[in-house]
């Protein structure tokens, strides 16, 4: 689970992410809610760990200050190895990026049975609670609702999410609106 707040603590975004990264060129939100610069990034869930043994976690590329990784309730250091066993661990990252730069982070993680990679999506879980969440599943649905608005090209003559579309909620039938879609698309 992903959580975008102000550096105070008051929380912009939630949802869920396949894997803790920044991405972006300096002027870039990671969320139209999130400011550019100035926000706290959190994630939390599981990482699965595929062997027992001793793991170095990196940061391959990043630029959150005050970056934080906590792997089976225990602070990690990064650059330094812990041991874990296999199966899933609870994990935890944060940072606070303040802008300037691009926003940019990427884990990485090697063992004795491999070298350093990425750390990849697929080593990544939430719990189930995090998906139950009622922040996390509103989120969800507005973000499927944007992606769905730019796949018909709503944004060519509208911009963005408005008063247009909360009026428009509440004066049609929604299933108006899935049958004109279904005819213009």
């Amino acid at each position: 689970k992903a959580v975008y707040s102000t550096p105070d603590g008051r929380t912009l975004v939630e949802r869920i992410e396949p894997a803790p990264r920044l991405f972006g060129h300096e002027a870039d939100s990671v969320h139209p809610k999130v400011p550019a610069a100035g926000f706290l990034a959190s994630w939390s869930g599981r990482l699965l760990v595929p062997f027992d043994g001793q793991y170095t976690f990196r940061v391959r590329q990043g630029n959150p200050a005050e970056l934080k990784l906590t792997l089976a309730g225990r602070a990690a250091r990064f650059g330094e190895p812990v041991e874990l066993e296999f199966g899933n661990v609870p994990f935890a990252l944060s940072g606070v990026y303040q802008g300037g730069e691009a926003p940019q982070l990427e884990l990485e993680w090697e063992n004795e049975f491999f070298a350093p990679e990425v750390l990849a999506s697929r080593f990544f879980g939430h719990l189930p609670s995090a998906a139950e969440s009622p922040a996390v599943a509103r989120q969800a649905m507005e973000d499927s609702g944007a992606v769905l608005a730019e796949s018909f090209g709503c944004f060519r003559c509208h911009v963005g999410p408005g008063p247009w579309v909360q009026s428009l909620a509440a004066d049609v039938a929604p299933e108006f609106l899935r049958d004109r879609i279904r005819v213009t698309a």
